[in-house]
């Protein structure tokens, strides 16, 4: 499997691991990002790119009142995975 540029990956059954960077073999993966603030409802929506992942990460995680993200693949609207925050007091 190649080495990826971001921590972020996309479970597939049949292969492993295909990430949602554009560093795999699947390319870019249209993503949508829901961040969730700490009462459990959505905060904010953004469609996004995966090569983009991380720094949308960043700046969702920079805004305190954000808990977690849920990260779905826009073609579908099938889940791809969250991000979820450990230090939120």
């Amino acid at each position: 499997m190649p080495r990826t540029r971001s921590p972020f990956f996309l479970a597939d059954d049949k292969k492993g691991r295909r990430n949602l960077d554009g560093s795999g073999a699947y390319g870019v993966q249209k993503l949508v990002v829901r961040a969730i603030d700490n009462d459990g409802g959505v905060f904010e929506v953004m469609p996004v790119d995966g090569e983009r992942l991380a720094d949308i990460v960043t700046n969702f995680l920079a805004d305190r009142r954000v808990t977690r993200l849920n990260i779905h693949l826009a073609a579908d609207d099938s889940y791809a995975g969250r991000v979820v925050r450990h230090d939120n007091k």
